[in-house]
């Protein structure tokens, strides 16, 4: 189930425990279901946000980002060789590292930022209004606080929509997608530079923006634009934080790159 559709079923049971409840009754009714949402959203080994909470989190921090013009990171969190933890110590220990490291991240990261744990030994990171420079050294602080405390290292990729990463929102962004679906590789010059100066970015920063767009979703078979382009440009953010975790393990682990055009 999307969010979208878990928020409006929240919503209908809500209004039915005011509509055919009272007193006593509906207030542990009340309880109940905010104890059942937190739950459903939470990760149990470390008090983390879970993943489903996560995909609906960036989706709306996106589109914050972008109605508010504020800049918008996002990084995966990697903890490096976990697997030799666990095979080498054992689970238990393992577990031990995962809670200590969530316990470093809420104490690391600002009330604002939105942390999860992506998956196994993977962590995600929502950072409203913040640039790439200033996640990179939230993170790459993290990163040296974990190897000082907790004596692990960990790999990070981030994405930012100030270097490199399309989150092409609102009537001009949809178009440009569109015509980019329609035209291929051939951006249109006029629709580049109208973007550009739109958004305060220089042209040729927009047409590799583009690319990298048709690169993610031109090879994908029937997209509807309107109906899935918040899912595409979650994904899209996702991917390009993915694509810069990689590439910091491939040039040796425990290390933070951003995302740019070049990875």
């Amino acid at each position: 189930m999307d969010m979208e559709s878990h928020d409006r079923i929240i919503g209908k049971i809500r209004k039915l425990i005011e509509e055919h409840a009272s007193g006593e009754e509906r207030e542990e009714l009340k309880r109940g279901l905010e104890y059942i949402i937190s739950i459903a959203d939470e990760d149990p080994l470390t008090g983390l946000y879970n993943r489903r909470y996560m995909d609906g989190a960036l989706k709306r921090e996106i589109a914050r980002s972008y109605r508010n013009r504020k800049p918008l990171s996002f990084g995966i969190i990697d903890i490096d060789f976990f697997k030799r933890i666990n095979d080498e110590r054992g689970h238990q220990e393992g577990d031990r590292i995962l809670k200590e490291f969530a316990k470093l991240m809420k104490e690391r990261l600002r009330g604002s930022d939105i942390v999860c744990r992506y998956g196994g030994e993977e962590f995600g990171t929502i950072l409203p209004e913040t640039e790439s420079s200033k996640a990179y050294d939230v993170i790459d602080g993290l990163r040296e606080r974990a190897k000082r405390e907790i004596d692990v290292t960990f790999s990070a990729g981030i994405s930012s929509n100030d270097v490199g990463v399309p989150l092409l929102l609102g009537k001009r962004g949809r178009r440009l997608v569109k015509g980019i679906l329609n035209y291929g590789a051939d951006i249109v010059k006029e629709d580049v530079e109208k973007y550009a100066e739109l958004s305060g970015r220089d042209p040729e920063h927009v047409e590799e923006m583009l690319k990298n767009i048709y690169r993610f979703i031109g090879n994908k078979e029937m997209v509807d634009i309107d109906r899935d382009y918040d899912e595409l440009a979650s994904g899209l953010v996702i991917e390009c934080a993915d694509r810069a975790l990689y590439k910091a393990k491939e040039e040796g682990r425990n290390r933070v790159l951003v995302y740019s055009v070049n990875i």
